[in-house]
């Protein structure tokens, strides 16, 4: 969990100004498809009824055809057709949180052939003190007072202070799922401003990273000028998702249905259709096989000639018959070749024309 910890506490801000990702160099194996949350950054802490600004860029080599912003896994808000600037597809929305807690932003991308990006996080956390939008005036009396004329005194040439402004990360530089603690410090200006809020003076965070990300700090000065400064840490590898382990376990065995054990058709019949229960398997059922075989009353069982069947897609086949009895069992093989146990023998009974 990525924690804001500022010494002094701080005013937010309303308007929460975007950010823009810097030199993000992901790494070549990737997916090809990126997303970011420019604001609000994670870890970031905001009042009760505080609306956040949402905002975010994407890319990828085929466009993107659509963005997705969703609050604790739920789609808040979808963008189709993004707005374009240069290589970059850019969005932004609003989101007031419902009450005190922990909330987690996310952004997904989707390229024009479909594929979808990794989301991106950002988790704020919203305090148990809301916003004081009238605050009560305080009213004092004046009593007059003696008008005394001043004496005159030369006039002193305030001394200007030269503003001290400190952006930096320990480590600069991480493996991919690593942390790192991002600091500031600045001196005579007049406000400093990160992730879209006004910050303390002095302040630090930690941030835990997948990827290459470059951070803006706002100083506005006492003259009424704005400086941006820049800090990057660098991230090299990815962060791997798991394989899964491989299947290796057979299908289960299906159910005969049809015809049913011991059954003797009342008639002559030239074709008989075997039916069996449809199962499933992690890997997908790759097909059914059917072997049969008959005898003509004296027990002495033989294949026929066209057993056993294999590759049959579906949960039954038709077979060609002749008076004698038979007996058949079916089993399942899955997606990657793993074969199930057959079940038992069933047989049913062809009468003599």
């Amino acid at each position: 969990m990525r924690t804001w910890i500022f010494p002094t506490k701080c005013f937010i801000l309303i308007i929460i100004m975007g950010t823009l990702l810097l030199g993000c160099n992901m790494p070549e194996d990737a997916t090809g498809i990126y997303v970011w949350l420019d604001v609000p950054l994670n870890g970031l802490t905001i009042p009760v009824n505080q609306e956040v600004n949402i905002e975010g860029h994407a890319s990828s080599e085929s466009g993107i055809s659509k963005i997705e912003v969703l609050i604790e896994g739920a789609i808040i808000q979808v963008f189709d057709d993004p707005t374009i600037n240069g290589d970059l597809a850019q969005f932004s929305t609003t989101w007031t949180p419902p009450g005190i807690g922990e909330f987690n932003i996310q952004s997904i991308a989707y390229s024009a052939d479909g594929e979808a990006s990794l989301p991106d996080n950002s988790v704020v956390h919203v305090g148990d003190e809301p916003l004081d939008p009238s605050p009560t005036p305080v009213i004092t009396e004046v009593t007059p007072t003696e008008v005394i004329t001043p004496t005159l005194t030369p006039t002193v040439t305030p001394v200007v202070l030269e503003p001290v402004v400190n952006f930096y990360a320990e480590p600069a530089s991480i493996s991919a799922g690593f942390c790192s603690t991002i600091y500031w410090h600045v001196e005579n200006v007049e406000s400093v401003i990160l992730g879209g809020s006004t910050q303390a003076f002095d302040g630090f965070y930690e941030d835990c990273l997948c990827s290459t990300q470059s951070y803006p700090l706002t100083v506005n000065h006492l003259d009424g000028s704005q400086e941006i400064v820049y800090m990057t840490i660098e991230v090299t590898g990815i962060c791997a998702t798991p394989t899964p382990p491989p299947d290796n376990t057979a299908p289960p065995v299906p159910t005969q249905y049809s015809p049913t054990n011991g059954y003797n058709y009342p008639s002559v019949a030239s074709f008989v259709t075997l039916d069996w229960e449809s199962v499933s398997d992690p890997s997908g059922i790759g097909e059914y096989q059917i072997e049969i075989q008959k005898h003509p009353g004296d027990n002495n069982w033989t294949p026929v000639s066209f057993s056993p069947i294999v590759g049959i897609a579906g949960s039954e086949t038709t077979i060609s018959v002749d008076s004698a009895i038979y007996r058949w069992r079916v089993r399942a093989i899955d997606g990657v070749g793993n074969m199930g146990t057959w079940s038992g023998w069933f047989t049913f009974t062809v009468p003599l024309s």
